[in-house]
């Protein structure tokens, strides 16, 4: 698994985060905490089926007749299974994996399938399902399933206009002036193990996309000119090639129609740009006058950055007047956004 993004922070992330639990996890986490009658079913490694079977009937009539995990068929199990988001798997799988109920590698087996077979019902295909290489199926649908929150505040005193959808989940990010203006997220990377935006670009793509320091949210150049706190950890990113001022030392093409999704951890910050195969790239033709011609680079740009551990960093995007920002969140399930 790719270092500290993996089943141990999907089990512990709900603790920082301040997005709700679904009743099914928060039915599973309740069953965690409870204790099964008999310790041996729990250290049996070589009991008979007859003694398995008994312990698991005490252990599914622990608290009068109420619905035990125990005591579940596998058709039932599989069931809940498929309603379940990923952080419910994750905790599924502890539960069953503490109580040694099956196999290890057929568990982990028949959890990995489940959650590749949701990834593969939403819009996107295999190809959009496997994007984030490395990664199990289950870490794959955690990343899928969140999208974090902007902080509302600071963003709309920077002039941001934002729109919902039918749903009355955010569907677009306008900016209404001139930049450069600064969208931040609510959170940062020690209050969430995980910190995540995708979106199309559909307006000036004038555009810097990274992280910064969390006290630098109201400074609405802290990407822009990769300030520093009084740690010396600064802000870090890229910019668009057409971005001028920038002291991010990474450019690239941005476009419109460009697809730009950052992922940050406590320690990593992750990048995927995927630009239009017919798309056209606005260049300076000279120092006031822009042009735009046809893009002729990689259809597909990853990379990743190093971050300083234990430093809060949240994520930002510098932008300039015109720009207009189609946020992809497809939540499986109704999952919160973070």
């Amino acid at each position: 698994m790719p270092g500290e993004f993996d089943a141990e922070h999907l089990r512990n992330s709900d603790g920082a985060s301040d997005e709700k639990m679904t009743p099914t996890s928060t039915f599973i986490k309740a069953r965690l905490s409870v204790d099964t009658p008999k310790q041996e079913l729990v250290r049996g490694k070589n009991l008979s089926p007859a003694k398995r079977q008994k312990l698991r009937q005490e252990a599914g009539n622990l608290d009068q007749g109420s619905l035990s995990l125990l005591s579940l068929t596998n058709d039932v199990l599989q069931g809940i299974m498929r309603s379940l988001d990923a952080r419910s798997l994750v905790l599924l799988a502890a539960c069953s994996k503490s109580q040694r109920l099956w196999g290890s590698r057929t568990e982990r087996k028949r959890y990995e399938q489940v959650a590749e077979k949701k990834l593969l019902e939403l819009d996107g295909g295999r190809k959009h399902a496997v994007r984030w290489r490395h990664y199990s199926w289950i870490e794959r649908l955690h990343l899928e399933e969140v999208f974090s929150r902007f902080n509302m505040e600071t963003c709309s005193k920077e002039g941001f206009a934002f729109t919902h959808d039918s749903n009355n989940n955010l569907s677009n990010i306008k900016l209404e002036g001139v930049g450069p203006k600064m969208l931040v997220s609510h959170q940062n990377t020690s209050d969430t193990p995980l910190l995540r935006w995708r979106f199309e670009v559909l307006g000036n793509s004038a555009l810097e996309f990274g992280v910064i320091p969390a006290g630098f949210q109201d400074n609405p150049k802290a990407l822009h000119k990769c300030l520093a706190g009084p740690d010396g950890v600064g802000a870090c990113g890229f910019s668009s090639t057409i971005t001028i001022g920038s002291s991010l030392p990474i450019r690239l093409p941005v476009m419109k129609g460009s697809i730009v999704e950052v992922v940050a951890t406590s320690s990593k910050l992750e990048f995927i740009i995927e630009n239009p195969v017919n798309g056209f790239e606005t260049v300076w033709h000279t120092n006031q006058v822009t042009r735009s011609i046809p893009y002729k680079g990689p259809t597909e740009i990853r990379f990743e950055q190093s971050l300083t551990p234990n430093v809060p960093m949240r994520l930002a995007a510098t932008c300039w007047n015109r720009a207009s920002l189609k946020i992809l969140y497809e939540p499986p399930m109704g999952s919160p956004q973070q």
